[in-house]
């Protein structure tokens, strides 16, 4: 065979569908031929699957995405070889070659020591309920810039999410979470222009939703900590109030419903955090829940919380006089209540954990070291003390050695729903996982991370915090 059908073998499918110059270079491919074909595309498999082996690192995200694109040069193989075989009618067995390719990538994937990849973030959440096919391709020609290689994987039958890691790993580079959010709001933009067809992946209701998590483990009378990603849940009929309310009625008015409604260092106009008025910046059912009817909000300038149920008040009523994430901390007292912690979609995050983390005395964090004014329901306003948050990365707040260990205790309740991974465990059996966790890391003594210093860092605090800042 040629040297030229042989270069060109390796132009199809990736991202473009063939032509017609395509078909008739290959429509006349004899058994032989195909043979000599197939041992190059399995040659040139192997060399591409040994560089991207090569240039993996054992960063845990590098590492999924080498998995990722050697099973899309696979997919690509296989799609050309079965392409000259059932266009030349040269009759290899689509099972074996198939089998065989599998059997490649396989001596090459298990060399990676991979890892779940546990980082999503609003835009590939969005992208991955999002269906596009092109409508008019000189509109998104022309907008689109030097993204067209992620259109052209966009063919109606895969996700906007799919057809950005096909385009990453065709052109063998990875968009920043800024990058990939800013491309999400494009297609958004193209849609609106007529360039493109943007349908959901899934229409959920409310009733599925409860439905799954009855089957993941959620009762009635159950006290319930909720961290959230509702686009996770796919177009949901109601939006999020139908979703909050479902959840209400689940657990009836006997228990308790528990979310973060954090604002951080967001305030009113008038720089003021009012529990009544202030948003949370933190999702959709967070900023829905808070205003709620019976729904009580805390004084944490900051890191507040919103209760609705049973006693729904007590939980939050104090948290401006205790720490943000210590004792008597709506956290803590909902734990000592034999609360759950459900997680939709967001498994690295988990609030819980830095209530741990002051228990073990991490010298990262400090429980009071900043101060912001809080309005209270008098109309007053006070300054309230909030917690000063580290200057650096924490690797055990990743979490993945905490769910390794809370599976491996069989403490930790799992299912899926939509796009959505749940996850489902008690308070107590997460401290003690975590903690252990803490531990292995020598209770964070050699981490160089300290609290931070910020304007409002407290006057006593400025001269210590200073030297952990040089």
């Amino acid at each position: 065979m040629d040297s030229a059908k042989l270069t060109l073998i390796n132009s199809l499918f990736a991202p473009a569908l063939p032509q017609d110059a395509e078909r008739a270079a290959f429509s006349q491919t004899t058994p032989a031929e195909f043979q000599e074909l197939q041992a190059y595309v399995e040659q040139d498999l192997a060399a591409r699957l040994a560089k991207t082996l090569e240039d993996s690192t054992q960063g845990e995200r590098d590492i999924v995405f080498a998995k990722g694109k050697m099973d899309f040069l696979a997919d690509c193989a296989v799609k050309r070889l079965n392409f000259v075989n059932n266009l030349a009618k040269c009759g290899a067995d689509e099972t074996a070659l198939k089998s065989r390719i599998d059997q490649l990538v396989e001596r090459y994937s298990s060399q990676l020591a991979m890892v779940e990849d546990i980082h999503p973030y609003a835009g590939a959440v969005r992208a991955k309920n999002m269906i596009v096919s092109l409508v008019d391709a000189s509109i998104a020609k022309k907008d689109l810039r030097d993204l067209e290689t992620v259109l052209g994987f966009c063919d109606g039958s895969i996700t906007l999410f799919e057809a950005v890691r096909r385009a990453e790993y065709a052109l063998d580079f990875r968009y920043s979470r800024e990058e990939f959010t800013q491309l999400v709001n494009c297609f958004r933009d193209l849609e609106k222009a007529g360039a493109i067809r943007i349908v959901p992946k899934y229409v959920t209701t409310p009733e599925q939703f409860r439905e799954a998590l009855v089957k993941l483990g959620v009762k009635p009378k159950m006290k319930l900590l909720m961290h959230s990603s509702y686009t996770s849940l796919g177009k949901i009929a109601g939006g999020r109030e139908a979703v909050l309310k479902m959840l209400q009625e689940l657990l009836t008015p006997e228990g308790v419903l528990m979310l973060p409604t954090f604002n951080f260092y967001n305030f009113n106009e008038d720089g003021v955090y009012d529990p009544k008025t202030t948003p949370c910046v933190i999702g959709a059912f967070p900023n829905a829940f808070r205003i709620m009817p019976d729904v009580h909000r805390s004084l944490s300038p900051t890191h507040s919380f919103a209760a609705w149920g049973k006693d729904a008040e007590k939980y939050v009523k104090n948290h401006h006089l205790v720490e943000t994430m210590g004792d008597g901390s709506p956290m803590d007292l909902l734990a000592k209540d034999d609360g759950w912690i459900l997680l939709v979609d967001c498994p690295t995050t988990v609030t819980y954990m830095h209530f741990v983390e002051f228990k073990q005395h991490a010298p990262c964090i400090h429980p009071a070291g900043e101060a912001y004014p809080v309005r209270f329901p008098d109309g007053t306003v006070k300054p309230v003390k909030t917690w000063s948050w580290r200057n650096g990365h924490c690797i055990p707040a990743e979490l993945r050695e905490t769910w390794k260990l809370m599976r491996k205790n069989n403490w930790l309740k799992e299912g899926d729903f939509a796009n959505a991974h749940l996850m489902l465990f008690q308070f107590n059996t997460f401290e003690k996982c975590h903690a252990e966790v803490l531990q292995r890391h020598g209770n964070c003594d050699t981490c160089p991370h300290r609290p931070r210093l910020v304007e409002n860092t407290l006057p006593e605090l400025k001269e210590l915090f200073a030297k952990y800042n040089k």
